[in-house]
């Protein structure tokens, strides 16, 4: 994007909305190695929490904290106003006094805001609906990304707290700090990084393609671009805390509105296609298993186990033109893995766990493990158990318990198991222990490309 100065910036600003800013002398004069960016709207509940782990962060460095709130209504505003009051030396803030989130120039003007008036090398991210645990955590990372140059972006794990099942689970399961390759950064197998976890280097901010302002989201393009420009590397500790499911949130939004998932996926689509022409197909492989899995989400929200083959056929066909004949392999693949899973294969084992009177297992607690579980529960089927190769301490899923394959193998019963891992060869892996472990007793199904194809991401 092409550098604009401040006036021009302001006089963007200005055309979405009249805004209230706090911003000191002070501030404006201080060396800033980090910024910490937050966006929030209508978070009272949580707007203090996010706050206070700003300012409770332990840096040998200078930060600046930089709070937009898009025009709250529920007292959101005068949170803000109070730490931007009390803490003139790290917290600038500006209010908008009309919301913006629907403005036509909202993505690129805000873009433009981030790119040229964030001033830290390293830029944080933290919306006012999630919080931080750990004080030292910005310290952490700026160290590693200080000692490697070469990694791009540097995230950590994260509590999940879903409001509407009461769950607290990790955000990633299973998956040791370092640098993370590429299928893991596009197919999240081990979990969604959380983007209050994210540190990364500003320049990267600044060169993102225009096609960015098409993505429906802002946290995968970023993470993908990264790591098209470095090094990505996770660390295993849980510092942060996601809130998903609240009302009005972004993830309860897209559950609740087929029209939002429809958009939503075209959009990715679109976006996926421009993002493997600008980075010349270094992650071709990894951009066409996720254009299956987006379109088959798309078939999802279309109602699949209504449709007839020809149905399916003019469907796939619909998704060519959106990616304009680009991935004509990719979409036909798809078709025929929707044929192969969800009109012949899927009834079999459907009848077979109906008719079972075995206690049903899910092995995998993941998000995988959790769609499997909602189909079920719809068909149902009741759950038993969730089991994990390893469980160290205990804990629920929706209220079912999840145990450790050790603990499955005490219990000394007949089981159902159904693998909910996305990972084809990892489950397969797994498939053989348990046969190893529990023997030809129990009956044992790899559903990973099933979850994919036919349950709702």
């Amino acid at each position: 994007m092409e550098k604009i100065n401040s006036n021009e910036l302001y006089t963007q600003i200005e055309q979405l909305t009249d805004y209230e800013e706090f911003y000191s002398d002070e501030l404006k004069s201080k060396k800033v190695e980090i910024t910490i960016s937050c966006a929030t709207y209508n978070h009272v509940k949580y707007i203090r929490k996010t706050l206070e782990g700003f300012v409770k962060q332990k840096l040998n460095v200078g930060y600046e904290i930089v709070v937009f709130d898009d025009a709250s209504n529920d007292g959101t505003s005068d949170i803000v106003r109070e730490y931007a009051t009390k803490y003139p030396g790290l917290i600038r803030a500006i209010i908008a006094k009309t919301n913006t989130y629907s403005h036509s120039k909202r993505k690129e003007v805000m873009a433009y805001f981030k790119q040229y008036e964030l001033r830290g090398k390293y830029i944080a991210l933290c919306e006012g609906d999630d919080y931080w645990l750990y004080q030292d955590k910005l310290q952490v990372q700026y160290e590693l990304m200080e000692r490697m140059p070469n990694v791009s972006l540097c995230f950590h794990n994260a509590i999940r707290f879903d409001e509407t099942a009461g769950e607290v689970i990790p955000q990633i399961i299973n998956m040791d700090s370092g640098v993370v390759d590429a299928d893991e950064i596009f197919s999240c197998a081990h979990g969604r990084p959380a983007t209050a976890s994210f540190l990364f280097r500003h320049e990267y901010w600044c060169n993102i393609p225009h096609f960015f302002m098409t993505s429906p989201v802002g946290d995968d393009p970023l993470r993908f671009w990264c790591a098209f420009n470095g090094d990505v590397y996770y660390i295993d500790k849980c510092w942060s805390v996601r809130n998903y499911m609240h009302e009005g949130s972004w993830n309860s939004s897209i559950k609740c509105s087929e029209d939002i998932r429809i958009k939503f996926y075209t959009n990715y689509l679109k976006y996926m296609m421009e993002f493997n022409i600008e980075t010349h197909k270094k992650f071709n492989y990894q951009v066409q298993k996720m254009d299956i899995m987006l379109c088959d989400s798309l078939l999802n929200c279309k109602n699949i186990r209504r449709m007839t083959k020809k149905e399916l056929s003019e469907w796939c066909e619909e998704c060519r033109c959106i990616q304009e004949n680009l991935y004509d392999e990719c979409f036909e693949q798809s078709y025929k893995k929707y044929v192969k899973y969800t009109i012949d294969y899927f009834d079999d084992i459907r009848e077979a766990i109906i008719k079972s009177k075995k206690s049903k297992i899910i092995y995998g607690a993941g998000d995988f493990g959790r769609r499997l579980l909602h189909y079920m529960l719809n068909m149902g089927i009741k759950v038993d158990m969730f089991c994990q190769t390893n469980v160290s301490y205990e804990y629920t899923v929706e209220n079912i318990p999840v145990i450790s394959l050790k603990n499955l193998i005490s219990i000394n019963e007949d089981y159902q198991i159904m693998i909910a891992i996305a990972d084809n060869k990892v489950s397969a892996d797994i498939k053989e222990e348990l046969l190893a472990s529990l023997g030809n007793n129990c009956e044992i199904y790899e559903m990973g490309d099933y979850i994919k194809l036919a349950i709702n991401m």
